[in-house]
């Protein structure tokens, strides 16, 4: 008879666990320390299978960026209002930008300065996290030196060159050192490709260009008017359980629009 229960009891219990999905997943979870005039935050990039989330920023103007390599979806939420919205593929820089200028003008609710306190924060946002179509000019990567070692990695040193001025200073290692799998690093790279073709931006906003050398950015410095504005190390890389959820907008976020996410 106990034996009989034993068996009863471990067959219910494997169907069950076959019954169930698989909510988590062993992926790779990369820690970016920024920091600038206005402060630091630790940002954040979760890596699995393909699927890419990005987390930048701190307190309200906190932004995530959702990326499926396997069909090139791209989704920016904004935590802070639950808001969300698809970036469209077909989109160059200039009419998605203009569509979403065109959105904020046409608001009856907004009075005329702050409907160009709004855009304001659209240009802005365009050179922090070239979310809304940065430079369309493709950036020049001089390389400076190999084999170098920054935060713990061996990377080789790049001079970014936007419209004839450095733009950026950016350390590229090798995936594989990082202990980053093939389909992740394919995701880290066709993201930067895909916001480049959707908003017309060469950052997709921790050093990835598109056109750059293969690797990924374990340091970058980014210049304002030819003096160093962000600094962005990579603190921290290791494997860890996430959920299948991690990578989807939560069910109670509203979809907006890139005009009415500026504000």
């Amino acid at each position: 008879m106990n034996v009989r229960r034993a068996l009863i009891w471990t067959l219910s219990w494997t169907v069950l666990a076959l019954s169930l999905p698989t909510v988590l997943s062993a992926g790779t979870v990369i820690t970016l320390k920024e920091q600038s005039t206005q402060g630091s935050s630790d940002n954040k990039v979760y890596l699995d299978g393909g699927k890419l989330r990005f987390e930048a920023g701190s307190g309200g103007a906190r932004h995530v960026i959702l990326y499926h390599s396997a069909n090139g979806s791209l989704q920016i939420l904004d935590p802070a209002k639950k808001t969300w919205f698809e970036m469209p593929a077909e989109a160059s820089a200039a009419s998605q930008q203009a569509a979403a200028t065109k959105k904020v003008m046409d608001r009856q609710d907004l009075t005329p300065a702050r409907k160009q306190m709004i855009l304001k924060n659209m240009k802005a946002s365009s050179e922090r996290h070239g979310l809304f179509g940065g430079p369309a000019v493709p950036a020049e990567y001089k390389k400076v030196a190999s084999g170098v070692t920054v935060n713990g990695f061996t990377a080789d040193e790049y001079e970014v060159v936007l419209r004839g001025e450095k733009a950026r200073e950016v350390w590229l290692a090798d995936p594989k050192s990082l202990g980053i799998d093939a389909a992740d690093a394919v995701a880290l790279k066709s993201m930067a490709e895909r916001l480049a073709a959707s908003t017309g931006s060469s950052s997709s906003g921790f050093g990835l260009e598109t056109g750059s050398p293969r690797g990924v950015p374990v340091r970058t410095v980014s210049y304002v008017n030819g003096k160093k504005a962000i600094t962005t190390d990579l603190s921290a890389i290791g494997q860890q359980d996430v959920a299948a959820t991690l990578f989807d907008v939560p069910k109670d976020f509203k979809q907006a629009d890139p005009g009415a996410a500026a504000h």
